[in-house]
Formats: C-alpha cells, structure tokens, sequence
C-alpha cells in the first residue's frame, strides 16, 4: 500500500470522526434548547394561572425565543402571552403577536377568542364580540370571553 493511501485513509478517518463530533455537539445543544424550552414553558404557564402576567410573559417568550417547543405548546404560549400583555395593558405588542405569529395556527377558533379578550381588556366590546364571533363559526362550543 503507497504512503499516500495510508495518509488519506488516516485523514479520511479522522474527519468522520470530527463530523460525529460535531453533530453529537449540535444535537445536544439542540436538545440542549428544547429541555430549556420545556421548563420555561413549565414555569411560564404556572406564573400564568397564578396572574404574574409579567414573570409569565418573562418566561413564555423565552420559551418561544429558545425554540424546540412542539407547535401547539409554542400557540399556547403565544396565546397566553397575548393575555399577560393585555392585563399589562400593552396591547400594541398583543396585537404584534397575533398579526406575526398566529395567523397560520390550526386553532383558529383559540386564535380569535383570545383576540376577543384582548380587544375586551382594551375596551373595544363590539370588536371583542365580532371575533368571538368568528370564534363560535368555527367552533360552536366557544362560549364567553375568558383569558385564554
């Protein structure tokens, strides 16, 4: 066998060992992110039901921010996180949320009954209404306006 074959078998080896390396690094950062992602989730949700809407908000959006989270717990981290900032009332970056991240969402019906809420804590109740509305067209078991 020539030096050469030796040396490109050597040279060969050691990239695909540098290249597993580097995707067991990537996909533990990865894993890394989402386990993150879960436990801001977690807390986010239990500062939520427990109305520390801005400690909520807080760890929502790092929820989101950190990536991983499967897409119906990213929606109803959006939802909720639109709910703390109406209660903050911030209804501007509320209404940010649903126009960039909620527009393509399965649960529409969710969508637009917390866009109910929102519109309601902002003290528009004719337009509160018209998206409950298209809430209840969507799904007819959506009842009153609540916080999502």
């Amino acid at each position: 066998m020539s030096q050469y074959c030796t040396w490109h078998r050597y040279a060969v080896n050691h990239l695909l060992v540098l290249a597993l390396f580097i995707g067991a690094c990537q996909r533990d950062d990865s894993t890394q992110r989402g386990v993150a992602a879960d436990e801001a989730l977690t807390a986010g949700l239990a500062a939520y039901e427990a109305g520390d809407f801005p400690r909520a908000h807080e760890l929502l959006s790092q929820a989101c921010t950190l990536g991983g989270l499967q897409s119906e717990a990213y929606t109803d981290a959006q939802l909720k996180m639109t709910a703390c900032l109406a209660n903050l009332a911030k209804f501007d970056e509320a209404h940010r949320i649903f126009d960039e991240h909620l527009k393509g969402a399965p649960n529409q019906d969710e969508v637009h009954a917390a866009k109910a809420y929102v519109l309601l804590k902002q003290g528009n109740r004719p337009a509160a209404e018209a998206e409950l509305g298209k809430a209840r067209k969507i799904n007819p078991r959506i009842g009153t306006i609540n916080k999502p």
